[in-house]
């Protein structure tokens, strides 16, 4: 079977949002939304031969949980939510927190 066949045949049975899930329980819905976009393009820019492979040994699926999880605790994604959360508090801190409350 062909990566984009692999690849189509998992986004129909939302294979890789269920890994998410299980991966990124504590995340939020945009979080884990980008994660699986995240690993979809991963899977698309990875070599065919080696995901038809990966596939026809039965290895896809720990292929995916394991790139789900190198980008959810440690990659590109992570980082960059990291640095968001850390702009987002710096922000708060500077207009002090009072002001996000319902009274303020």
């Amino acid at each position: 079977m062909a990566r984009h066949d692999i690849v189509e045949e998992l986004a129909r049975h939302k294979a890789v949002e269920q890994i998410v899930e299980r991966v990124a329980r504590k995340a939020d819905k945009a979080t884990r939304d980008d994660l699986v976009q995240t690993v979809y393009t991963i899977m698309l820019t990875y070599p065919a031969e080696r995901i038809e492979g990966m596939n026809d040994r039965g290895e896809l699926p720990f292929w995916i949980v394991a790139v789900t999880r190198n980008q959810y605790n440690g990659g590109p994604l992570a980082r960059q939510l990291r640095s968001f959360s850390a702009r987002c508090e710096s922000l708060y801190t500077r207009a002090g927190e009072e002001r996000f409350t319902d009274e303020g």
